[in-house]
């Protein structure tokens, strides 16, 4: 089987600087398709620029490549790669002026041309997903953070990605708001969605997670399926982070 065929996405060698400052180092990682993959690390370990990379919110990257189903993102005309390729961040960007409703319409019917009735059928449908049909017409500040990330999520789904990128999605959320957005992710996972999880989480990573990363300063430090990360670790600085993160 070519790696084409294996694998859905994949990050060779990539390396991303800012000025002096080298924010991912020489990083591989490979998904396959259905696989949910955790990466965790420290703060300015390189996790978030990494994911930035892989939805081109980052224009370019420093060496190394970034294939979706064999296709380097970021060859001239592989734009349109961007539109299989989900992302749910960390402070929701919803827009603010408009409904629920409107903000997951918004990508379908100007990324994709799909008419209003469908784009409202389509929000409509998704919003029931994660228990916010009754939220379809509110805004967002009327929103708890919890119900801010679901529909992020909600939006993201509307595109009908191929892989969705998680940038710590429950990073802004309250403690007690933290478990309805990870219940929807358990889902998604559980459902096959291809996804890459930046996250703290490490319940939701042993849980739910094919493969775990670790990273620090840029680097993948090490990589493991989820039983052996946390029952095996390779690396004392990994057993150190776990030890820690989970002792909180």
């Amino acid at each position: 089987m070519s790696s084409g065929e294996e694998y859905i996405l994949e990050i060779r060698n990539v390396t991303k600087k800012f000025g002096s400052f080298t924010a991912l180092d020489d990083v591989t990682v490979m998904l396959k398709p259905h696989e949910c993959l955790v990466i965790c690390g420290p703060s300015g370990s390189g996790k978030s620029t990494l994911v930035r990379c892989v939805n081109m919110i980052e224009s370019r990257v420093d060496s190394g490549e970034i294939l979706y189903r064999g296709k380097n993102i970021y060859a001239r005309g592989a734009h349109d790669v961007r539109k299989k390729i989900g992302m749910v961040f960390q402070q929701f960007n919803l827009f603010y002026h408009l409904t629920v409703e409107q903000n997951i319409m918004l990508a379908p019917m100007h990324v994709k041309g799909v008419g209003k009735a469908e784009a409202r059928e389509k929000a409509s449908a998704l919003l029931a997903r994660v228990d916010l049909a009754d939220k379809a017409q509110a805004y967002p500040i009327e929103l708890s953070g919890g119900q801010k990330q679901r529909a992020a999520i909600c939006r993201c789904l509307a595109l009908e990605p191929d892989i969705i990128l998680f940038d710590e999605p429950t990073s802004a959320l309250d403690p007690e708001m933290i478990k309805e957005v990870l219940d929807i992710m358990k889902a998604l996972a559980s459902a096959g969605t291809s996804m890459i999880c930046v996250t703290h989480e490490l319940g939701f990573a042993k849980e739910v997670a094919d493969r775990i990363i670790f990273m620090e300063t840029g680097k993948n430090i090490e990589e493991n399926n989820s039983q052996d990360f946390f029952e095996h670790p390779k690396s004392i600085r990994t057993r150190a982070f776990i030890n820690q993160i989970l002792k909180v």
